[in-house]
C-alpha cells in the first residue's frame, strides 16, 4: 500500500475516508447521522439499530454493542417492562453529543488535519467496563502495512493503546453530524463527509448459500470505520477497520451479534499467516480482543471476543444480488459506480469502442478472484464456505470460518463439517469461484445491456418490461465472453505459483501434465502437502527418496512412480542451470516451514498464551523455526487426531 514517511498518531487522529456511506443509498428507516447520534430527538428509537428487518438500502448506520441477546432488561422497581423501559435502556447505551466522556476534535500533528473524537456516555462506559476487554495481540506487520500512521501504542497504559481498544471494542464511537464544517480532511471530497457526517455502518447484502439464494443477510456482527492512508500521490488509499463481533445490527436475524473468542482467534491468525505467503490475497486483521465479562451460546457457553480486520472495501458479489433481487436499479447502478470509479479507480469516459463500465467491472472482480483462488489451490488452503456473500469484489480472501490448510493431500478433502455434500471441498473451489461470478454477471446483465445501447436517461426509468429482456440477453452475452477467460487466468496464475513453489524459474508448456499434476496423484498416497513440497529442496540429497517417502509409501508400484516422477523432476531443474544451493535455500525461502495446521489453531485456543509465539513464527522470515523446541513442535504436523480436523459454520 502506498506509505509516506509521517509522524504516526493515535486512533482517533487520523483523517476520516469517503465510504460507501457518501455514494450508497442509506437504509430509509437510519438515513442519516443525525439520526443515528441524535434518537432521543427524533420520532426513531434505538431498538431501530438491534432489531432484524428488511433494510432498504445499500448500508444501515449502527453502533457497536457487544451484549449477550436477549438482552437483560430490569424495569424499574416492580413495574411491569414496557416498551418504553425498553427504549430507555438501550437508549442509555448509546454515545452521547453532549456527554462529557466526549473527546474534544484532535489535531493530526503532520498537516493539521482535525480528526472526529469518540463518543460514549456513563452508561455505556460502565457496560464496556464489565464486558473486561482485554487486547489479546496486535498485529504489529498489519498495522505497518494497512495503517503506517497509527500510533498502537508501545505499552499497556500508554493513552494511545488505550485508545485503540476503546475504539476497536466499540466504547469510543467515531462520528459527526452532517454540515461539520471543521477542514477534517484535506481531499476535495472532504465536502461530502462535511454535508453528509460520518457514522459507522453494517453493510446490506444478499447471497447464494450453499447454492440456494437466502435474500437478505448483510453484516449482522460486523461494524465497519473507513480512515485515509497516507500517501504521497494524489489518490487517497482507503482501509475500512471492520470491528467483527461488535454486536447485533439490522442484519443479525435471529443471531446474537458476538463472535466466539475461538473464532475471532481463527480469523486472526489466518488473515496474518496468509498475508505472508506469496501471492495469496487477503484481509487483514490488526488486533484481537477478548470480553471476558460477556459469554456466547452455541452448542456450549464460550467466551466472546472481537477481531479488527482490515480491507480497502468489504463490497461483496452478494452486494448486487440483493440489489438485483429487489430490482432496484438506482441502488444496482449507485453501486456499480461505486465499485467501478471509487474501489477500481476507473476513469469516467465515453470514448467510443471503450468496454462499458459494467463489463469493466465484472472483469476487473473476475481477474481478482481467479488470481485468488489460485492461490488457495497452490497453498493448499481450503476456505470451508465459498458462499456468495462470502466473495469480494476486490478478489480478497475475506471471513475466515472453517478454513483449514490441507494436510494429507486429499484433493477431495472438505474442512467445513456442515458441509454435508462436499460442495466446497478442495477441489471444487475454483469452480465455486465462477459460479459466483456468473451470479454477478447475472446480476448486473440489464445493467450492462442498457449500457451497451448508450442511452442518456437514467437506467432507473428506462428500463421497461419491454426492453428488459432484450438488454439482459445482450448484457449476459457480453458478461459470459469475459467470464470465458475465468479459467485461463486461473490455471495461468496457479502454474506461476506452483512453479516458484517447486523451484522452477522458466516455464515450459508440458508443467502442468508432466510436473504438477503428477506430483498431485502422488502425494495422495498418505503424503502431508506442505512438508512434500518443501522437502523437495533436498532433492540433491543422496537420502532424498528416505526423506519424501515419510510416511512409507503403500506400495512398491508407488515407490516406483516417485522414482520415475524424481528423476523427471531432476531433469527439469539441472536444464535452468541454476546453483544447486542456491536452489535449495530459494525453495526452503518460498515454501515455510510453519503451516497454521488446525492443530496449531486448537493449541491457541486452549492456551492463548501461545499466541505471541505463532505470530512469531508468522513474521520470521520464510515462516521457520528459529531452533528452538517450541517453534519445532508448532511446525510439527501434529496429532494424528488431528489430522484433517474439520470445524463447522457455527462461530
Amino acid at each position: 500500500m502506498p506509505g509516506s514517511t509521517r509522524s504516526s498518531t493515535s486512533i482517533l487522529g487520523l483523517p476520516l475516508a469517503l465510504s460507501p456511506i457518501h455514494f450508497l443509498q442509506p437504509d430509509l428507516l437510519l438515513p442519516s447521522t443525525s439520526v443515528l447520534f441524535e434518537l432521543s430527538k427524533t420520532n426513531s428509537k434505538p431498538s431501530i439499530l438491534r432489531r432484524s428487518r428488511p433494510v432498504k438500502g445499500a448500508f444501515s448506520f449502527v453502533t457497536p454493542l457487544p451484549k449477550a441477546f436477549p438482552y437483560a432488561i430490569k424495569p424499574p422497581q416492580d413495574d411491569q417492562l414496557t416498551m418504553d423501559h425498553i427504549e430507555a435502556f438501550l437508549s442509555s447505551l448509546e454515545p452521547d453529543l453532549d456527554h462529557p466522556i466526549h473527546q474534544p476534535h484532535l489535531t493530526c500533528p503532520d498537516n493539521g488535519i482535525t480528526a472526529t473524537g469518540g463518543l460514549t456516555s456513563s452508561a455505556r462506559s460502565a457496560h464496556y467496563k464489565a464486558l473486561r476487554p482485554t487486547l489479546l495481540q496486535i498485529s504489529q506487520r498489519a498495522a505497518k502495512d494497512c495503517l503506517p500512521n497509527l500510533d498502537i501504542g508501545t505499552e499497556a497504559s500508554s493513552s494511545a493503546r488505550t485508545e485503540l481498544i476503546q475504539v476497536l471494542t466499540g466504547e469510543l464511537v467515531i462520528g459527526r453530524l452532517p454540515g461539520s464544517d471543521d477542514n477534517s480532511t484535506e481531499n476535495p471530497d472532504d465536502q461530502l463527509i462535511r454535508s453528509k457526517g460520518f457514522g459507522p455502518w453494517s453493510l446490506a447484502y444478499a447471497g447464494h448459500q450453499f447454492g440456494h439464494f437466502a435474500g437478505q443477510l448483510g453484516d449482522g456482527r460486523a461494524i465497519s470505520i473507513p480512515f485515509n492512508l497516507p500517501s504521497d500521490t494524489n489518490t487517497k488509499p482507503v482501509i475500512e477497520i471492520q470491528l467483527k463481533g461488535a454486536g447485533r445490527t439490522p442484519f443479525s436475524r435471529f443471531a446474537d451479534g458476538l463472535a466466539l473468542l475461538r473464532s475471532s482467534i481463527r480469523e486472526h491468525l489466518a488473515s496474518e499467516f496468509v498475508s505472508s505467503l506469496e501471492g495469496f490475497p487477503t484481509s487483514r486483521s490488526l488486533a484481537i480482543i477478548s470480553l471476558p465479562g460477556l459469554e456466547v451460546e452455541r452448542e456450549r457457553v464460550s467466551g466472546a471476543g472481537i477481531v479488527a480486520r482490515l480491507s480497502p472495501s468489504w463490497i461483496r458479489i452478494g452486494s448486487f444480488e440483493l440489489c438485483r433481487s429487489r430490482e432496484d436499479w438506482d441502488g444496482l447502478e449507485n453501486l456499480l459506480e461505486f465499485v467501478g470509479y471509487q474501489l477500481f479507480g476507473f476513469e469516467r469516459s465515453n470514448k467510443e469502442g471503450e468496454e462499458v463500465l459494467g463489463v469493466k467491472v465484472v472483469k476487473e472482480v473476475m481477474m481478482r478472484n481467479a488470481k485468488m483462488v489460485a492461490a488457495w489451490q497452490a497453498w493448499g488452503f481450503m476456505h470451508g464456505v465459498i458462499n456468495t456473500d462470502n466473495l469480494s469484489v476486490l478478489g480478497l480472501t475475506i471471513d475466515y470460518g472453517p478454513y483449514a490448510f490441507m494436510d494429507i493431500f486429499d484433493p477431495d478433502h472438505v474442512c467445513n463439517h456442515s458441509d454435508d455434500s462436499g460442495r466446497y471441498s478442495y477441489s471444487r473451489q475454483p469452480s465455486m469461484v465462477k459460479f459466483g461470478l456468473e451470479k454477478l454477471a447475472d446480476s448486473v446483465a440489464e445493467l450492462v445491456g442498457f449500457q451497451l445501447v448508450k442511452l442518456s436517461s437514467p437506467f432507473s426509468t428506462a428500463i421497461t418490461d419491454e426492453n428488459r429482456e432484450t438488454w439482459k440477453k445482450a448484457g449476459r452475452e457480453a458478461l459470459k465472453e469475459i467470464l470465458s477467460d475465468y479459467e485461463h487466468i486461473y490455471e495461468s496464475h496457479y502454474l506461476s505459483l506452483m512453479r516458484k513453489r517447486l523451484g522452477l524459474t522458466t516455464a515450459d508448456p508440458n508443467d502442468l501434465k508432466e510436473i504438477v499434476e503428477p506430483l498431485l496423484d502422488l502425494m495422495a498416497d498418505r503424503s502431508d502437502y506442505s512438508n512434500t513440497i518443501r522437502n523437495l529442496s533436498q532433492l540433491h540429497s543422496p537420502s532424498f527418496l528416505n526423506i519424501i517417502s515419510t510416511p512409507t509409501f503403500s506400495s512398491l508400484g508407488t515407490s516406483k512412480d516417485w522414482t520415475n516422477w524424481i528423476n523427471k523432476y531432476k531433469t527439469r531443474i539441472e536444464l535452468e542451470g541454476e546453483d544447486k544451493e542456491k536452489w535449495e535455500i530459494n525453495m526452503k525461502s518460498f515454501n515455510p516451514e510453519f503451516i497454521l495446521r488446525q492443530w496449531v489453531l486448537e493449541e491457541i485456543i486452549s492456551n492463548v498464551n501461545l499466541l505471541n509465539d505463532v505470530m512469531n513464527l508468522i513474521n520470521n522470515q520464510n515462516n521457520q523455526s528459529s531452533g528452538n523446541d517450541k517453534e519445532d513442535w508448532l511446525c510439527g504436523i501434529g496429532p494424528k487426531a488431528l489430522i484433517g480436523f474439520q470445524c463447522s459454520c457455527s462461530s
